[in-house]
């Protein structure tokens, strides 16, 4: 093995065993390995690990649907990680996402969204309705907002 590889090899490794005393904190939230797995009244459990693109793109898509997680990293805790082999049939495949009682690998935003409706709607707040109803007139998003300005400001 040459010394490259050999030292990407080690750092790795020692991601993988880092001690993360079994529990995960986001914005205040706590959870332990003594809670259940499949449920949290905080959030969506939401199985990461570092370096994935597929996890930052799922996490970037369900934050901007204003969706609370609760984030657990695989390679920095054992539960976590065992918990998505035992999902997954003995693979660590992230992004895996648990709402309530449905457990989805590598989903894609809108089928997390309709899992939240069906088993967690409390955790989606009130805009999220609100935005599910915008009327076609309504100018949305910001290049929208820029090019509906630019627009009347060149028709003046």
């Amino acid at each position: 093995m040459s010394a490259g590889r050999q030292s990407v090899w080690l750092r790795t490794a020692a991601r993988r065993t880092m001690a993360a005393s079994d529990c995960v904190q986001l914005t205040g939230v706590t959870m332990t390995a003594a809670e259940p797995p499949s449920a949290s009244p905080h959030g969506v459990l939401f199985y990461w690990r570092p370096g994935c693109p597929f996890c930052f793109a799922l996490r970037r898509g369900l934050r901007r649907e204003r969706i609370p997680l609760v984030e657990f990293n695989i390679w920095a805790d054992a539960g976590a990680a065992a918990r998505v082999r035992s999902i997954t049939g003995g693979d660590e495949t992230v992004p895996t996402v648990v709402v309530g009682p449905a457990e989805l690998v590598s989903p894609p935003v809108n089928e997390v969204v309709r899992a939240v409706r069906a088993h967690a709607p409390e955790l989606l707040t009130p805009s999220d309705s609100a935005r599910s109803s915008v009327s076609p007139t309504e100018v949305r998003g910001w290049f929208a907002r820029l090019r509906s300005m630019i627009s009347g400001v060149t028709s003046r």
